[in-house]
Order: structure tokens, then sequence, then C-alpha cells
């Protein structure tokens, strides 16, 4: 063999290493990410339907590829006539129970509230949750069934989503003009963006090293039925009322695959943007709420590190006891009243 054929193998041989080992840490990371079931941390320290007293609830359940996709349809007792029926759907990381304070104020306001699992998430069946993109199948079917069994009864049907649920909601549109109205908080665009910018978080010399193959090797390993773009499956609703939150110090969706972002560069006569300056990643509360929760947790993590089982057991019961998880969430009220009076 010539010099230069040894040349060619050995290039080849460096290319083939070079994709073979993005496609694998690709594979490791999407599996940690997407591989095994989700469901709240293991602490007391999160709202929960029992910290608003107003609360009601019904079981909700439907089915996705012969899996039960369960949640609860959550009303202010207290209320008489409804102003919508409203899907809430939730973001990666934790299931619908996060989301009681966005449901405590929509419930609050007059809205009956539709709160699900996805696939593989909390209440619900399935093994893991896949792919965000398969999020978008599961709240369509969601959306099917309620219409199905006429649930809203006369109604106006409202999508209202968070981070992946943003996602989901505005990615669902292209097939449900009839959809009244959809809040967008904090969501991506694009989803191999979103993988992406999570890889970065968590490794960025490893971004830049790959990056001339990155999304190629993503396309291979996802296909194309984990790769749904939201503004595209929402381009040709111009009937649904879209309102679309994002909050500028937002850690975990780049700004330039926010759907503010786009909607911006890109407006359209149904889709209103609000942008905050302040927010981080879940803007419906104050920054100051939020780290007045991770000083909570941090306060029960360290409980959890006590070796003696009797004082462990004291210290729980005290710390409990005095958890009054309502009172230390404070909604930041720019965004909450823009969104109620979106909705109204």
């Amino acid at each position: 063999m010539e010099p230069w054929g040894y040349a060619v193998v050995a290039l080849m041989s460096i290319l083939f290493i070079y994709i073979a080992s993005c496609l694998i840490i690709i594979a490791i990371f999407e599996h940690k990410l997407f591989g095994k079931r989700c469901s709240d941390p293991d602490n007391p320290c999160f709202v929960l339907p029992e910290d608003y007293p107003f609360l009601s609830r019904d079981q909700y359940q439907t089915t996705f590829k012969n899996k039960k996709i369960r949640g609860f349809i959550y009303v202010d007792k207290d209320v008489k006539e409804y102003k919508g029926f409203i899907i809430l759907s939730h973001g990666m990381f934790g299931t619908h129970l996060q989301y009681i304070v966005d449901v405590a104020y929509l419930c609050k306001s007059g809205y009956k509230v539709l709160c699900y699992d996805q696939y593989g998430v909390g209440l619900s069946e399935g093994d893991n949750p896949v792919s965000l993109s398969h999020g978008v199948l599961v709240l369509n079917a969601v959306i099917n069934d309620v219409e199905k069994r006429k649930l809203n009864g006369s109604l106006p049907l409202i999508l209202y989503g968070h981070s992946w649920g943003a996602y989901c909601s505005l990615s669902v549109l292209n097939k449900h003009p009839e959809i009244d109205k959809a809040v967008c908080r904090s969501g991506p665009v694009n989803s191999l963006n979103s993988a992406i910018h999570l890889l970065r978080l968590k490794n960025k010399k490893f971004v830049i090293f790959y990056f001339p193959i990155l999304k190629l090797c993503m396309k291979l390993l996802f296909g194309s039925s984990n790769r749904i773009t939201s503004y595209k499956w929402s381009k040709k609703n111009n009937t649904t009322k879209i309102f679309i939150t994002y909050a500028m110090d937002d850690m975990m969706v780049n700004y330039k695959n926010s759907q503010a972002y786009y909607y911006q560069k890109k407006p359209k006569d149904n889709v209103v943007v609000l942008i905050t300056e302040k927010g981080l990643h879940n803007s419906i509360i104050t920054e100051e709420s939020y780290a007045k929760f991770i000083e909570i947790v941090k306060q029960w993590k360290k409980i959890q590190t006590i070796d003696d089982p009797i004082k462990k057991a004291q210290e729980e019961k005290s710390f409990t006891s005095n958890l009054h998880r309502a009172d230390y969430v404070i909604y930041q009220e720019e965004v909450k009243s823009a969104i109620l009076n979106f909705l109204n």
C-alpha cells in the first residue's frame, strides 16, 4: 500500500472513532435523561394540593399505546361558574404535582384544570418518558380523549405548559386549531437544540469537541419521530391565541432556542410574547420565593445526614410540623397578571 493509502486508512479510522465515541456518549446521556421513570424528589418541601384547602380534585385516566395516562381534574370548590377548561402539561424531572402552584391560581381564577403525568412519569404507566417529542403525542391523545368524552362540557379548551409542557403545547396546535388559547411558559423550540444545551450545562468541553457532528449524531440516534420542532407544528394554526413567557436569566432553556425568541423574530398576529429580565426557569414565582424553597430543601437534606435514628426522627417531625409550604410561594405578579389578563 502506498503511503497516501495508509494516511487515508488512518484518517478514516480516526473519523470512525470520533463519530462512534460521540454516538456512545450521546446514547449514555439520553439514557440518563429519558431511560428511567420520573418521579418527584423524595422530600416534603414541595407544595401539595392539601396546602390549598379550596382545591378539590377528581381522578382522570386515558390510554396511550395501551398504557394508562393518569392525573386529576382540579377545581376551586367555591367557584360556581367556570371560565374555561385547562389542560396543563408539566415539565421534566418531576410530575404534575410540582405545578400545584400554577393549579392554585388558575382554579382560584375560575378555571377547571386537568393535570396529567406524562408517559413514564409519576402516576402514569410506561417504562420511561422516551423523549421530548414523545410528550407531544401523549398530549395529543389527552386532548382527543377530553374532546371525545366532552369532559370540558361547553367550556373553551385551553392549553397551559411549562418547559417540556410548553414545547408540547405549542407543537400540538397544528392538529388542534379548535383550542381556544395556549399559555407556554419557558418553552424550547427545537428538541435537538434543547439536548445540546443540556449537554453543554453538563460538559461544555464535550460539546465544543464534538460540535461539528453533534446534530448529525443526534439525528441518527433519535430518528425523525423524536425531532419535532414546535413552531413548525403551529405554523398553520392562526386561530388559537398563544401567550409565551420567558425570563432572560433562564439557565435551562437557551434564549435562542426559546419560543419567545422565535416569535420575537417572526411575530404572528395570534401570538403574544412577554419577556422578563428575571424569573429563572419558573417565572411564575419570584426568585426570592425560589431561593427560599432551595434553602428549605437544603435544611431537609441536612437532617437526612443525621446518624442517630431517634434524633433524626425528632428533627424530621419538628421540620415538617413547622413547614408551611404555601407561605413561601410568592407569585411574580407581572407574569401571573399577564397570563390571567390573556386568559380572561
